[in-house]
């Protein structure tokens, strides 16, 4: 028996898929690792609107000619990507097409639409006894978590209980010996040799040069119930009892050690859980202490302020922590309600002041988001004010608001009739491709280090009714555009120089 797992994501971390191949190997069953990534990531990009080139969909369709099962994990914004890779191969293959991940799980009868079945939620356990069942010929359609189709009756199995020992599933799926990427330089699928291994690990949050990134995740679940995340809607699946769960200290540094030991060329270490610092400070300073003797590079977390404290954040500064993100969103009180987000402008700042205590020894990444339909222009500039009171240096990320199918947000929105398009507004959106909107331009001044006065003038109440009529959004959207590609040559220099 062997299970095809296919990764449409623009990287090769895809720590769902890996996660899935390890628990099946671990139990018998033979996996193969095939990585789409798109390894020429530009900023201003529709990557997920761009269709697979015959040469990736012959590559796949070769792969996959010995599997049993075909698995393929992804989110909204790849559906119609997956719609093509699996049209193309039922043309040849003749084996179940199994797709699973967040929107799967939040749209499983439109999924069932293309895919034989589809996973909900969390997929290990359902993967493995799916394709035990198969192995055995035995019948599948009373596995739970599984929704399958025959004809026009949809069977929907309920959920199995969430995965509560983290440590009963093995580390994500490095070292297995059918792993597949495409390279675009050679327009095949290729095993990946050490050149094509950096450029597959370089890539990271913080976009330096030199820097080789291993990305993992040490818990499952969110101490938060934000209205535009995912986690929202997989809440309404499980509940919120026993939601979010932790690996081990021990088992995250095994696997740490194991992949240090694999990739020598690996230089920081990022950690991407939902918020790395939810753990009670008794965790965070046993786990501090253990990566620094053992593991010893910096490191990359995210954390939201309320969980960031000063016990915490010294013993992970000790470890090496050197970057962190954290989740602003607004400045707005109104909006925060919104968002289901309780905290306040004041705990920002005294979060961002604690970071900034270790002056250029611990660099912030602050999340904004913008393009909410709920925003008023007033909203708006109070997250350019908030912004405006961070000190330097720090990064913004800013990302478009997108009403993703499941989350709380997306069912306010369409009962407020602000869903017209769905796919334009989400299938096809990239969520980083801001709207032509003046406090877009403001938040764009701010994070390139524009002098306050200036910033003080261009927020003046006058000026900002003024300059927010919509008569002006062409004139920033080309700004927009100019400042990523700026942005752009810069990161390239970098990369040159590096």
């Amino acid at each position: 028996m062997k299970v095809g797992l296919i990764s449409p994501y623009s990287d090769i971390f895809s720590p769902g898929v890996r996660s899935i191949s390890a628990y099946l190997r671990a139990n018998g069953i033979d996996t193969k690792l095939i990585f789409m990534p798109n390894l020429y990531v530009k900023r201003v990009v529709r990557e997920f609107a761009e269709p697979y080139t015959d040469a990736q969909l012959m590559g796949v369709e070769k792969l996959c000619s010995d599997v049993d099962l075909v698995g393929l994990s992804l989110m909204t914004n790849l559906y119609e990507r997956a719609i093509q890779l699996t049209s193309h191969l039922r043309k040849t293959l003749n084996v179940p097409i199994v797709w699973g991940g967040i929107h799967p799980t939040v749209r499983p009868n439109e999924c069932l639409e293309h895919a034989d079945i589809v996973i909900l939620g969390e997929g290990e356990e359902a993967m493995l006894e799916l394709a035990q069942r198969l192995n055995a010929g035995a019948g599948f359609d009373d596995v739970r978590n599984l929704w399958l189709k025959t004809g026009d009756r949809v069977t929907k199995n309920p959920v199995r209980p969430l995965i509560q020992d983290l440590d009963s599933i093995p580390p994500p799926d490095f070292d297995n010996p059918e792993y597949y990427v495409f390279d675009p330089d050679a327009s095949e699928f290729v095993k990946p040799d050490l050149k094509l291994q950096k450029r597959l690990f370089g890539k990271g949050p913080l976009h330096a040069p030199g820097e080789m990134n291993y990305q993992t995740i040490t818990t499952r679940g969110c101490p938060f119930n934000c209205a535009y995340c995912g986690n929202s809607a997989l809440i309404k699946l499980y509940g919120r009892k026993n939601y979010l769960r932790r690996r081990s200290v021990g088992g995250i540094i095994e696997e740490l050690v194991n992949i240090k030991k694999r990739y020598e060329f690996l230089n920081r270490i990022c950690f991407f859980d939902d918020s790395f610092l939810a753990g009670s400070t008794e965790e965070i300073e046993e786990f501090s202490r253990e990566y620094k003797a053992k593991i010893g590079f910096p490191l990359f977390c995210l954390s939201s302020p309320k969980n960031l404290t000063p016990s915490k954040l010294e013993a992970l500064v000790d470890a090496g922590l050197s970057a962190i993100q954290v989740g602003i969103q607004t400045g707005s009180d109104r909006i925060n309600k919104i968002y289901n987000r309780n905290e306040t402008n004041d705990e920002l700042l005294r979060a961002a002041a604690l970071i900034n205590s270790y002056g250029d020894r611990l660099l912030p990444l602050y999340d904004v988001i913008v393009d909410n339909p709920y925003e008023t222009v007033p909203d708006e500039i109070k997250t350019v004010k908030l912004l405006m009171q961070l000190k330097r240096p720090f990064t913004i990320q800013v990302f478009s608001l997108t009403l993703f199918p499941g989350t709380e947000l997306y069912d306010r929105a369409r009962t407020d009739g602000l869903i017209t398009d769905e796919a334009r507004q989400i299938y096809g959106k990239f969520y980083m491709e801001r709207e032509g909107r003046y406090a877009n331009l403001l938040i764009a001044l701010v994070n390139r280090g524009a002098p306050a006065g200036l910033m003080r003038f261009l927020t003046s109440n006058w000026l900002v009714k003024l300059l927010s009529c919509s008569i002006f959004r062409p004139i920033y959207k080309l700004f927009y555009i100019i400042n990523e590609k700026l942005s752009l040559a810069t990161d390239k220099i970098r990369s040159t120089s590096g």
